[in-house]
């Protein structure tokens, strides 16, 4: 598997164990999963394996601060899929900022955009 595939799928790992927290996938939820796997140009194997073991890749190691910001901000969207952020997604999303390297005003920033594009 090479590197990029490695990262997509990772990323994608992040997003399902996102959605899984709570211990059940919404139909926003898994229509954003299904959107994004298809982004990433992830396979129906890799899709399912995601699926069933959302915690046993590495973690998402991003090769640069696009990456890193990209799946802040798809982590964000996905737990405020229901309309808000709840205080334990909060810290959840938080923690992911720290250690992707980001600051907490970065991930209040990244919030503050996407209650925007939910306004629309």
């Amino acid at each position: 598997m090479t590197v990029k595939k490695e990262l997509r799928l990772a990323h994608f790992q992040y997003l399902v164990a996102v959605a899984l927290a709570d211990n059940k996938l919404e139909k926003e939820e898994l229509t954003f999963l299904a959107e994004k796997a298809e982004e990433l140009g992830l396979s129906k194997a890799d899709i399912n394996a995601a699926m069933l073991n959302p915690t046993t890749t590495a973690k998402f190691k991003p090769q640069n601060k696009d990456e890193a910001e990209e799946l802040l901000t798809d982590i964000v969207y996905l737990t405020m899929i229901d309309g808000d952020i709840h205080k334990n997604e909060y810290l959840f999303c938080l923690d992911i900022a720290q250690e992707l390297g980001m600051e907490q005003h970065y991930l209040d920033h990244i919030i503050s955009l996407v209650r925007k594009l939910w306004r629309k």
